[in-house]
């Protein structure tokens, strides 16, 4: 057998992509026509060219965005040396405003101008340094109070103790810990957003040589906040607690007061302008060629090899999975700024790569052995268990993988959702954990299943299968990570259908 049908459908398919990537090339160069003249008169940057910083200051001179020429200066060396700071090239613009770029906070007040001078003052505004306590601010840098470390308030039964770390882990001594007691408010005052929350108790404190601070029999059942303050530092939220009715300890880390190079506002203006790349139009361009053309020689190879040691492989799967990989190429070269953004195509290309090194693999290998009664199928360790054959360690192994990850795992700040687990994101493993169980499962109770001509017969074999995927979508759930929750249950969905 020659695969003529695979053949006729992989040129046709390498026809319409071909056309579909050409008319996007054409497009995108309609977008890069004032690149070139906007890099030489100097109003766009490019992150990753030489003197990044000499660049951005003539921009910003040239595009009017500060009046005080003490913020461009500023900018200007921050830009420098935050570029240093990259093993590889910036892979998009957005990294300007993140952390590698982030100034500190007492620098910026010092040697920047207008706008960093005010952004430093509502910055440290936000670390608690408003109203009474802005006073402190210049108390604490020049002749800070001798203060204790520990306080008896000789008013209730319990103790708010806790301690100071550097990023390091060690203990931090002399931070100065504000105690507040927060009184609650009546609906008549909450509904007055002029009223700012009353404070009936507050008191200071000062960490000893461990670091550490305590606050003895503080009065019941009542709402206090912690907050640590030292110039030229910050230690992430307050913390407390809304009803002391037992003794708590906190743990803060302290880190350097830092604030982002651009405001909000300025950064937006930034974009919207398009005055930042990452990378230049020969670049893209050469990128988007390269792409394309190992795309399709890669389904072509694999093709070939098909034609000559797989005759009797199913010709269509291979023509699909190229359609499919083709227009997820397409959807990410046409939704990314091809000069801005993270190049993801490129990335895809890798994977893609790996793909199809597995896909030869699998051809190769004699996939009749892998059967529940396989020893690989049975996880070596439950090969001697029957009952392993319906796939329950699969099942077990993905419940138990989400379990950790709502015990442990980390997701981005703010977001409420855990994706990440010691490093990787255990939902991408889980998916493939419940095709296994299922396809499993269905393969031992097939004959089982479809010989039961009721609903009700159906479910002595069904529920197990039903209770373990309804248990996964919980945790999923639990997560907050929806989108594997919805493959898992179109998954099972269609293969029960089937």
């Amino acid at each position: 057998m020659q695969r003529t049908q695979e053949r006729i459908f992989l040129v046709l398919i390498t026809i319409v992509l071909g056309a579909l990537f050409g008319t996007l090339y054409t497009t995108l160069q309609a977008g890069f026509a004032d690149v070139e003249t906007r890099l030489q008169n100097g109003t766009m940057v490019n992150l990753n060219a030489k003197n990044p910083g000499e660049r951005m200051s003539t921009l910003l001179r040239k595009g009017y965005y500060f009046e005080d020429k003490k913020d461009i200066q500023f900018i200007e060396s921050a830009v420098s040396a935050g570029a240093k700071t990259f093993d590889r090239p910036i892979d998009n613009v957005g990294e300007v405003n993140k952390k590698k770029f982030f100034v500190v906070a007492d620098q910026a007040f010092v040697k920047g101008g207008i706008n960093f001078k005010d952004r430093v003052a509502d910055s440290r505004a936000l670390l608690g340094y408003t109203g009474d306590d802005s006073k402190r601010f210049m108390e604490e840098q020049q002749n800070p109070p001798i203060l204790p470390a520990v306080k008896d308030f000789h008013s209730g039964e319990y103790v708010i103790q806790g301690k100071i770390i550097d990023q390091d882990k060690k203990s931090v001594p002399n931070v100065l810990v504000k105690l507040s007691m927060i009184l609650p408010l009546d609906s008549g005052y909450i509904e007055n957003d002029s009223i700012s929350v009353k404070h009936e108790l507050i008191e200071y404190l000062r960490t000893d040589a461990n670091g550490t601070f305590r606050f003895e029999h503080l009065p019941n059942d009542k709402a206090f906040v912690i907050l640590p303050l030292r110039p030229g530092y910050q230690y992430g939220k307050s913390q407390g607690t809304e009803e002391l009715n037992a003794d708590v300890s906190f743990t803060f880390t302290q880190s350097p007061h830092t604030i982002r190079l651009f405001s909000a506002r300025e950064f937006k203006i930034l974009k919207k302008e398009k005055s930042l790349i990452v990378r230049t139009v020969d670049e893209f361009n050469q990128w988007f060629w390269v792409i394309m053309i190992s795309f399709i020689t890669g389904f072509w190879l694999l093709h070939l090899f098909m034609t000559w040691k797989q005759h009797a492989a199913d010709q269509l799967v291979l023509p699909l999975v190229m359609l499919m990989t083709g227009i997820s190429f397409i959807t990410l070269l046409s939704l990314q700024d091809p000069l801005r953004d993270r190049f993801l195509a490129k990335d895809m290309l890798v994977y893609m790569g790996i793909g199809l090194v597995a896909m030869l693999v699998m051809l190769l290998l004699k996939l009749r052995r892998f059967n529940t009664d396989s020893w690989i199928y049975r996880m070596l360790f439950f090969k001697n268990v029957r009952s392993a054959a319906n796939g329950w360690p699969w099942i077990v192994l993905a419940i138990g993988l989400l379990a950790l990850t709502i015990r442990f795992g980390t997701g981005p700040e703010g977001s409420g959702v855990k994706v990440n687990l010691f490093g990787f994101q255990p939902s991408e493993i889980v998916k493939y954990l419940i095709i296994f169980f299922l396809a499993g499962f269905f393969a031992v109770n097939e004959k089982l299943i479809s010989e039961y001509a009721t609903w009700t017969k159906r479910g002595t074999f069904f529920s197990f299968a039903l209770i373990a995927i309804l248990v996964t979508l919980m945790l999923f759930l639990l997560l907050g990570d929806l989108g594997p929750a919805m493959v898992v249950c179109f998954t099972f969905i269609m293969l029960f259908s089937f």
